[in-house]
């Protein structure tokens, strides 16, 4: 049976994330920088802040998964998450692009188009496990015709 989630933090301006969906509570675990500890689990939450968000992948973590089948945490989005509710966080995104991930299809996080997205301004989690950005930044794409 899944537990309920844990509620966030209430305290101080900005937290340092990290968010990561877990997939046996079904929600999104949010992940303290600094303590390197699991401080909420939150069905949906919204990242937003003036150095906006960042897209990482742990390379060897997605080898390991491709190489035993087993799901590890290897991949989150970097922010901060406000505790208290901003005017900011209460605007909807403007114009926003699906994100998905999947090692077994690329090593990055990515757009429905396949471009890898590596930051955005602001970046929305939803209930229902989706993962929308506000600005995305794509990495540039390998030019297919260089030597």
């Amino acid at each position: 049976m899944k537990s309920p989630p844990r509620p966030a933090p209430t305290t101080g301006t900005t937290l340092p994330v990290a968010v990561y969906r877990n997939l046996h509570r079904g929600c999104w675990s949010v992940k303290d920088k600094s303590t390197r500890r699991v401080t909420a689990h939150l069905h949906s939450l919204l990242l937003s802040s003036a150095e906006g968000c960042s897209f990482r992948v742990s390379e060897a973590g997605r080898q390991r998964v491709l190489r035993t089948g087993q799901k590890n945490v290897h991949a989150s989005v970097h922010g901060h998450l406000s505790p208290l509710p901003q005017p900011e966080s209460t605007r909807p995104l403007r114009n926003p692009v699906r994100v998905r991930y999947n090692p077994r299809i690329l090593p990055l996080f990515h757009s429905p188009e396949g471009k890898a997205v590596i930051w955005a301004q602001r970046v929305e989690f939803r209930a229902d496990g989706t993962v929308w950005a506000e600005g995305p930044v794509y990495a540039p794409s390998p030019n297919p015709r260089a030597n």
